[in-house]
């Protein structure tokens, strides 16, 4: 879901008002969320699948090796050898045969 930029222009002021504890208790929401959406993206990958991602504006397709709680490890085949790369599974996206 995107945010319309009336809600992005009320986030910026409720911002601007908040106190440290405020602050706080947003940082403790977007970590929760974020984790959320990293498990939900983890969940969406198993071991040998091929994926895609982006690195510095070039596109790397490899193979999953394994599912750490935090990253998901891809073998990158680049010239002739495996190159392992650790990557959030949010920046992931499936390889379509």
């Amino acid at each position: 879901m995107a945010w319309t930029n009336k809600q992005v222009d009320e986030m910026k002021a409720l911002f601007q008002s908040a106190d440290v504890e405020d602050l706080d208790t947003v940082a403790e929401m977007y970590q929760l969320r974020r984790t959320w959406l990293s498990n939900q993206a983890r969940r969406q990958f198993v071991v040998g699948q091929e994926v895609t991602f982006n690195n510095n504006g070039s596109s790397l397709k490899g193979v999953i090796k394994k599912i750490n709680p935090k990253t998901v490890v891809v073998a990158v085949n680049r010239g002739g050898y495996n190159q392992n790369w650790k990557v959030s599974a949010t920046h992931l996206k499936k390889l379509v045969a």
